[in-house]
């Protein structure tokens, strides 16, 4: 006859402490998927704290009005040239005679192509161009101005002035090529007032003027030295191309020198945007 071993009270059974933990687990009432969400508004809310609210202003990349800030980027708004929607750099159309395009920024005739010449040119940058015009029109109101565009390559300095109400506009190049380039752009635009002058800089300001301009605008080659641009600077006054409140801007690599005004010539803060600085001087 087996006997059978007595057995100690609550053997077999959890300890209580178990118990309690697994009738606390029982009566926690948890929604499907909870956990996962709650992960996923972690991960969200992170990401919110590195960007702005949807609407919200972002002052990162931030630029004053005056340099194109944001009250000037309706075209950009609309794809136009500059950046935007729509827009990538360097991959614009090319026209048949092989030179790539650019576009003209504001004005009667903003977003519309130019065509530039294929070699031996190197055209403004629309952000550049866009931001001169800005200062510019900030202390002048641009609308009937005459305005001399030297060392002229595309025309679009000259070309973007017509378009945003000046008179006149006087483009001085001394390839043959290129100059047709720019007539064929002001008659592709239908801007009136555009006349192209074939030859050296030099040799066109030296033949002097009986009408000053109101408006310089140059962009040399950047081979080309300070010295050689000091001198155009000063030929401006000496031949009769400029008179009282004519303003001047010539583009330059930032890693050239500063350019020596003449006297009678009140200077403008410097701006440089990347490689290019802006020199703005006004007649006094």
């Amino acid at each position: 006859m087996h006997h059978q071993r007595p057995v100690a009270p609550g053997a077999g059974a959890r300890p209580q402490h178990c118990q309690l933990s697994t009738r606390r687990r029982e009566g926690r009432s948890r929604k499907p998927g909870s956990h996962r969400r709650a992960i996923r508004r972690g991960r969200h809310h992170r990401r919110d704290r590195r960007r702005p609210r949807h609407g919200g202003p972002d002052h990162r990349h931030h630029r004053s009005d005056e340099d194109g800030g944001p009250h000037h980027r309706t075209q950009r708004r609309h794809g136009a040239a500059g950046g935007g929607l729509g827009y990538r750099p360097g991959r614009g159309r090319r026209p048949a005679g092989g030179g790539e395009l650019t576009r003209i920024i504001g004005g009667v005739a903003g977003g519309r192509r130019l065509a530039v010449p294929p070699r031996g040119t190197r055209p403004t940058t629309d952000r550049v161009r866009e931001a001169l015009f800005n200062i510019v029109s900030a202390r002048r109101e641009l609308t009937g101005l005459a305005v001399l565009d030297l060392y002229a390559g595309s025309g679009a300095l000259g070309l973007e002035a017509l378009s945003r109400g000046a008179a006149s506009a006087l483009f001085v190049e001394a390839d043959q090529r290129t100059a047709a380039v720019i007539a064929r752009n002001a008659k592709a635009l239908g801007l009136a007032g555009a006349t192209v002058r074939r030859g050296t800089v030099a040799a066109v300001l030296a033949a002097g003027t009986s009408a000053p301009v109101d408006l310089v605008l140059a962009d040399p080659p950047y081979d080309v030295d300070t010295a050689d641009i000091d001198t155009v600077l000063a030929a401006l006054s000496t031949h009769g191309w400029v008179r009282d409140e004519t303003i001047a801007v010539v583009e330059r690599p930032v890693a050239s020198a500063p350019l020596t005004w003449p006297a009678g010539w009140t200077r403008w803060p410097k701006r440089v945007y990347g490689d290019t600085r802006l020199e703005l001087a006004e007649r006094r």
